[in-house]
Order: C-alpha cells, then structure tokens, then sequence
C-alpha cells in the first residue's frame, strides 16, 4: 500500500484530478454533463454495445461516387450561365431576359438556405432515415430539375403548349415561374451536396481533397455539355447563331437530363451518408466517444474511467481510492479535465451572422464565384457579338477552359498539401487578373481570333477553378467541426453569391448598348476584363485580411488518428 501512496504522490497530475473530481460533484456542471459523461462512460464499458476498430480514410469509390452527385446540378447550371441569356435574348428585350436570370439567382438565393438550414434537421420519417438528411434533399433537387429544365430550353415558348403569339410579359410570367421551380430544385441539390463534405469526414486534408474531386466533377460536366452542344451545332459551322438555331439547345436540354440522372442514381446508391439521429439532441460539453482522445476512449472502453466516476461518490482520503487514482493515466485526466472544462464548440446559426471571417470568407467565395459566372455568362456573347467568330465557338472556347480547369482541380490537392490553401487562391487571382488585362488588350485581330482566344479561356479556366477550390476549402475550414450547422454556413455564402450575381447580371444587362446586327459590340470585352477582373481582385484583398488567422476550430491531433469508437 505504501508502494502504491508513493506512487501516487509521485504523479504531477494529482491536482487535475483532485481537480476534475471536485467539479464532477460540483454544482457548476449541469446535472446533464454529469449525468451523460456517466451514462457515457458506463455503457462504452459494456463490450455488447460498443467494438474499437480502425477508422479507414475515406476510399476513392466513396470519393469518386461523392463527386459524380453534384453532376446533374453542374450540367443544368453550365447550360443555365452559358447558354440561357444568349437564347432569351432572341425572345426578350436585354433588360427582360436579364431579369429572368436575376429572377432565377434570387429564388436560388432564397432557396438555398432554407434547404440548408433544414438539412442540417433530421426528422423522424422513414424516407429521412433511408436516404439520409442530406440525400433525402439532393434527390427532392434531382426531381424538381428533370422537371423543368426541358421545359425551360424548348424551342417553342410556353412547350407543351404554345404561345409564340403571347404577349411578352405573358411568356415572361411563363418562364419565371418555371425558372423558379427549377433554381430551387438546383438548390436543394447543392446545398445538401456541399454540406455532406463535413459530414463524411472530419480530416481537413481529405476535405480538400473532396472538394477537388467535386470541381473535377464539374469540369467534367462543363466538358461533356460542350461537347454535347458542338456535336448538335456541328463542326463546319462559319455563321453566327441565329434564331432558327435554338432547336439545338432543345436536343442538348434533352440530353443533358438523360446524363444528369445516371450519375445522380450512382450517388444515391453508392454514397452512404453517416447515420444521424432523429432530432439528435448532444449534450453540452462531451457529445459523443469521439469526443475524448483515442487513450481515452480505450480507457472507457476497458472500464478503467469508470474508477474515476465511482471516486466521486467515496471520501477522496481512502486507500481504496488511492489505488483508482494511480490507476488513472495522466493523458486521460487531463483529456477528461479538458472535456468537461470546455464548453460546445457548435455555434448557433446567429453566433455565424456575427463573425467577421464569416463575412470575409463569403465576400471572397462570392466574388470566387462571380468571377467564374461572368465568365459563362458573357464568354458566348463575347464571341458572337463582339469577336463575330463561328457558332460552333460557343461551345469550343469554353471546353477549353474547362481543359485547363480540370488540369488545375488535380494540381490543386497536391499544391495545398505542400503549400497550403491560401496559395491556391493568391495562383488561382494571379491567372484570373492576367486573364482579363489579356482580354482588354486583346483586339479583333486574327492571331487574337486563332490562338490567343485559346490561351486566354486556358487562364481564365484556371483562375476560375483555383478560386472556387480555394474559398470552398476556406469555407470547410471556417466550419470546422461545426457540423450541426455547417449547410447553414454554405448556404448562407450561397445565398449572398446568387443574390449579387444575379443584381450584377441584371444590371449589365439593363445597360447593354443596342447595336445593329452584325455590328461588333465591345461592351462585352469591357464586362469580361474589367467585372471579372475586380472580382479576382477582391477575392484577393479578402484573403490577405484574413491570411495569418486560423479559421474555424483546430481539430486535435487525436481526431486525425485512424482509431474511433463505433456504437453498435
């Protein structure tokens, strides 16, 4: 026994311990800390409920399934910024067919985070339980846009019916609230597609890596419906687009949808999303096993913490109770002293609203995204009306940004690892402003017209791509362990991006000069180098605001192992 006493008077973490003990019986811990990290520790002591096994990284099946999920979204959103203001525009006025895209980004606006605040709920329904909180919401978007996307493209107004002899502001009301259905069903798929990340892993590295996956994915889509829409135009095409051309867009809608479903049927099927609770309610404090350090979890599991729990309610002077506290490791005091000292890292959704690097990082996503919607959006029209290159470039030019842009989504992990995620985005800035400076440069001059046109989308591919990588990794980060309200946090960002979006595009749109046909009209050269070029700008200036500060909560070393506790 003295052994023992000399042991225990040898060991620096008695006052930790004497410590946690105290505030155990204390009244400054809620009875349900108390009560949870007993009720906790006891049933992770019984072997029928509880096996350690070793926690594998996300695979490359799981990977790659997770990113074909958000393809369908990637292929009407392309079709939706590529092709929708140049075919409304044979239709409607310029400022009519920019309020149907503004019309557009604010119901997506709206849309995104309602979707994301309830996705982050898990109702008590049978379909919830089957699917999952967040594929329950990514399949309601994959319905709602099989819908309404062939509607939206037909080349006869107000398909299945007629009414090509309507009014405008009756095809208009047409088209808006199809328009409508459609974004809030593109929506419902992003958002609970972005916030599944947080949900499959914990690791800020594989993180990344899901998000480089899931920009390939995009670029993938981008690149099929090029290729789908040069096919349909064809290769010989030399004349500009016309009216009589938009039963291309027609067949590409059709196929586009076809494509979309395979790829969401893989990732409903292949994706497992972890298992969440019906109303989960965790308790402040300690939340779940994986909460503590592996040391400790094992400790739990063998039962040896338990001598911790039953000291509480013994006269802390006793032999008996000498023997549990040298049976104690130090690693576990401490880490169970850091468990119930600390408070719930979740922040509430308001607690986000008032954060500056929450804003910071949503000027820097937004602007992420402006860059690369302008360059959608006003590309085509770039070619048409102010280069007056064949039809056929509409969809050539931007498959070959989407080259270069999926060339940097698989150089963007590697670079991050080595470099960190910031340098993604200060390259990705770099490639976007030289982009533009190009473009203001740049003249009607056939060199211009035969290569340069090509190095210039190359850039512009990837700049876009390294923005997008870069400020979703930030986002991801700025989460952190925040899971309870991380769709929140992405759709917050998605809102304020589709909302400014969608006023930028209106209001270019509004004061589009009217030009007669055939006349080059250099107004959407300005657009590209100078909207686009402060957008890569800004990005820029948000992440030096913030480039020493570190976003989100640290995840400890411990949650990096590759050992967890499973409750059966």
């Amino acid at each position: 026994m003295e052994d023992k006493t000399d042991m225990i008077s040898e060991r620096k973490d008695i006052p930790i311990l004497k410590n946690v003990l105290k505030r155990l019986n204390s009244n400054d811990l809620t009875h349900n800390v108390k009560g949870s990290f007993k009720k906790l520790a006891k049933s992770l002591s019984t072997p029928s409920h509880v096996s350690i096994k070793e926690e594998k990284k996300l695979s490359f099946t799981i990977k790659f399934f997770y990113s074909l999920g958000h393809i369908y979204n990637d292929l009407t959103v392309s079709i939706w910024f590529s092709y929708t203001l140049l075919i409304f525009k044979f239709q409607f006025s310029d400022s009519m067919a920019g309020a149907l895209l503004l019309i557009g980004q604010m119901a997506d606006a709206i849309a995104s985070p309602y979707v994301g605040f309830q996705s982050d709920r898990m109702p008590d329904i049978k379909l919830f339980r089957v699917l999952g909180r967040r594929k329950f919401w990514h399949l309601l978007g994959v319905i709602l846009n099989t819908l309404t996307v062939p509607l939206i493209y037909n080349e006869k107004p107000c398909f299945p019916g007629n009414c090509i002899n309507a009014s405008d502001w009756t095809r208009f009301a047409f088209y808006a609230v199809l328009i409508i259905i459609f974004q809030g069903g593109w929506a419902a798929t992003q958002v609970s597609h972005v916030s599944l990340i947080v949900d499959l892993t914990d690791n800020a590295n594989e993180r990344i890596e899901l998000n480089a996956y899931r920009q390939a994915a995009t670029i993938f889509a981008n690149i099929c419906l090029y290729t789908v829409t040069l096919f349909v135009i064809g290769f010989d095409s030399n004349e500009t687009l016309r009216q009589e051309d938009l039963n291309v867009f027609t067949k590409v809608s059709y196929i586009v949808c076809a494509i979309g479903i395979v790829f969401s049927i893989l990732f409903q099927v292949f994706v497992k999303e972890p298992v969440t609770e019906p109303n989960e309610r965790k308790p402040r404090g300690i939340s779940t096993a994986s909460a503590f350090s592996i040391e400790t979890q094992r400790a739990l599991h063998r039962g040896s913490v338990i001598g911790l729990m039953s000291f509480t309610s013994h006269n802390q002077n006793s032999s008996d109770d000498n023997d549990s506290i040298a049976d104690i490791p130090v690693a576990i005091v401490i880490d169970v002293e850091k468990q119930l000292t600390k408070k719930s890292s979740e922040k509430k959704f308001w607690q986000w609203l008032i954060s500056y690097n929450f804003w910071k990082v949503t000027i820097m996503y937004t602007m992420a995204r402006m860059f690369f919607n302008l360059g959608q959006v006003y590309t085509p029209l770039y070619l048409q009306d102010t280069l007056q290159m064949p039809k056929n470039t509409v969809a050539i030019i931007p498959f070959a940004t989407y080259i270069a842009g999926l060339i940097c989504s698989f150089s963007a992990k590697p670079f991050s690892t080595k470099f960190g995620t910031r340098w993604v985005l200060i390259i990705g800035a770099l490639f976007g402003i030289t982009a533009c400076i190009w473009i203001f440069i740049g003249s009607n001059s056939d060199a211009y017209k035969l290569w340069q046109i090509y190095c210039v989308s190359a850039f512009l591919g990837i700049g876009g791509t390294a923005l997008i990588i870069s400020t979703l990794a930030l986002t991801s980060d700025l989460i952190g362990t925040n899971k309870t309200t991380g769709a929140f946090v992405f759709a917050s960002m998605s809102f304020f991006d589709k909302a400014i979006n969608g006023v930028v595009i209106e209001l270019l749109s509004h004061f589009t000069p009217v030009s007669e046909i055939g006349q080059s009209l250099d107004y959407y050269k300005l657009v590209l180098a100078l909207i686009t070029g402060l957008s890569s700008v800004v990005a820029l200036l948000g992440l030096l605001s913030i480039y020493k500060t570190t976003l989100g909560r640290k995840i400890h070393k411990s949650d990096k192992t590759n050992t967890n506790i499973t409750l059966h």
